[in-house]
């Protein structure tokens, strides 16, 4: 966006309706009325207290060499490779707890079983 010369308060304005964080969306709300002070991105940002601080220090970076575009591309990248591990994660261990619960249902009808039929061995049995 800023490459295509959307001006930065644009940008954050519009990252916080799209965003579909209703609490990002409040603290960049709460941070875009400090950027007519003339404070750098990065400061902002850390004020936001959103993201975490090896993200902060790449923009702050980015600031000072003027290659923020491809360091928020980065960024962009590894949050997507990161969410989608732990997304994999979450479905295996998802997947995991499906299986023991499955595991946990059948024992505990096979027990119920053999108890119902240990209890008609019972009643048969004390009636001879």
């Amino acid at each position: 966006m800023l490459t295509a010369g959307v001006p930065v308060k644009e940008s954050l304005n519009q990252a916080a309706a799209t965003s579909g964080s209703l609490k990002l969306a409040a603290r960049l709300n709460k941070c875009i009325a400090r950027l007519d002070s003339g404070e750098l991105v990065s400061n902002i940002l850390e004020y936001c207290r959103f993201f975490p601080n090896s993200y902060l220090v790449s923009i702050a970076v980015a600031e000072q060499s003027g290659r923020i575009d491809e360091t928020l591309r980065t960024l962009y990248r590894q949050n997507l490779e990161d969410s989608e591990a732990r997304l994999q994660k979450f479905g295996g261990a998802f997947c995991w707890l499906i299986y023991l619960g499955f595991v946990l249902f059948m024992v505990i009808s096979i027990l119920k079983m053999y108890g119902a039929y240990f209890g008609q061995l019972d009643e048969i049995l004390g009636i001879l």
